[in-house]
């Protein structure tokens, strides 16, 4: 399983076994003005980052034909970060205190990681035995303790950043960013014209300086300047920023970074080369992810035609955040069981195996534990009339 902090480190792209995390935050919101229409394009292609993470991952059980494809799946954190940066700032209201949106941002994605983390323990420690896996870590109860409380991102030590549920770790980051967004967005929404530029100038800036090889920051600061960029994406569009474009054009802008990926990730290089192509995989996925978004939410915003407001689609982006965080604890335990096998039917057994997990996770847990923490932080912390 990669090291979370080789995903920060350019110089390792490509390596099998990174486990990003899907962001929680749906984008299923109401447009400033118009609360009948919602970004459901933008849902829809949460399952589709959750499948590609689904597909890197498999890579661990099992190998068949095309499956090399799946290299770049680990890149899906950089889609769920900039699309948490996007969905905050565009649903942002006027009215919602600092602490009531930080109870609403625990009730969204604390009930289901601390499940997710319970069932991924026998998994991933050795509580049942010796394992040959070598995935599997002495049992502490320190790391699994930083996981509970989102802390583990902020550590370099691999037995923390990895502890508890190896999919949590990005957790870490989106607690951060959750943190420090009341704060940014105040500051963000005063900007305009060139001071507004200015900043999406030093956001960029961070965004190569945290992709160049050698740069060994904690995870969680490393990855804050992709949730920074779908702040600015979707201030830019609550201003009026529209890309007008029909839905083949980012789907192709997807299918070339799946395949740019798989061509730059097995090419020989060497020397200053090396590092030109290991920034460029490093840091521009996240940017070709904010054109997508931002070419999504402007179809949704036209009432063009989508197809990732399919509704099946659509559903499966709803699950998307249990999925990412129980499909690893689904394939390392089918491994310990069975071993590697080189099926595309296994996969899409497996798949679906994932898939009935999250939906219990989904609709058990996630969805009844938020609506009732969300009711007792807005009873609680909602602005006094």
């Amino acid at each position: 399983m990669q090291n979370p902090r080789q995903l920060a480190n350019p110089a390792t792209v490509g390596a099998p076994g990174a486990l990003p995390s899907a962001a929680p935050g749906s984008a299923r919101t109401p447009v400033p003005g118009t609360a009948s229409r919602r970004l459901d394009s933008l849902t829809g292609l949460r399952w589709w980052a959750a499948f590609g993470v689904f597909a890197h991952h498999y890579r661990n059980v099992g190998d068949f034909p095309g499956l090399d494809l799946a290299g770049v799946g680990y890149t899906g954190v950089m889609f769920f970060f900039v699309l948490s940066g996007f969905v905050l700032t565009w649903s942002a209201r006027p009215g919602v205190t600092v602490p009531q949106f930080w109870t609403r941002r625990v009730a969204r994605i604390w009930p289901a990681h601390l499940v997710a983390l319970l069932l991924a323990i026998p998994v991933f420690y050795a509580v049942l035995g010796p394992s040959a896996g070598s995935w599997q870590k002495e049992f502490s109860w320190l790391p699994i303790v930083l996981s509970a409380v989102l802390l583990q991102g902020f550590f370099r030590d691999i037995a923390i950043l990895m502890g508890g549920n190896p999919a949590a770790w990005t957790l870490s980051c989106e607690g951060l960013f959750y943190f420090l967004h009341p704060i940014l967005n105040r500051l963000f929404v005063r900007l305009h014209g060139i001071a507004l530029g200015a900043v999406a100038v030093i956001v960029l800036g961070l965004g190569v300086v945290c992709s160049w090889p050698g740069i060994d920051l904690p995870a969680a600061i490393s990855f804050l300047w992709q949730f920074f960029l779908g702040m600015l994406i979707a201030l830019a569009m609550r201003r009026g920023l529209r890309i007008t474009v029909p839905w083949c054009v980012p789907v192709a802008m997807g299918i070339a970074v799946i395949l740019g990926f798989w061509a730059l990730t097995r090419t020989p290089l060497e020397g200053e080369t090396l590092v030109a192509v290991q920034v460029v995989v490093r840091f521009g996925p996240p940017v070709v992810y904010g054109l997508m978004i931002a070419m999504f939410a402007s179809i949704d915003l036209a009432g063009r035609t989508s197809p990732m407001r399919w509704r099946p689609i659509v559903l499966g982006g709803d699950i998307s955040y249990a999925f990412y965080l129980v499909h690893a604890t689904v394939l390392y335990a089918f491994r310990e069981a069975a071993g590697r096998h080189d099926s595309p039917v296994l996969a899409l057994i497996l798949l679906c195996a994932c898939v009935g997990a999250a939906c219990l996770l989904h609709y058990a847990v996630e969805r009844p534990m938020e609506r009732i923490l969300r009711r007792w932080g807005d009873d609680r912390f909602r602005a006094v009339e």
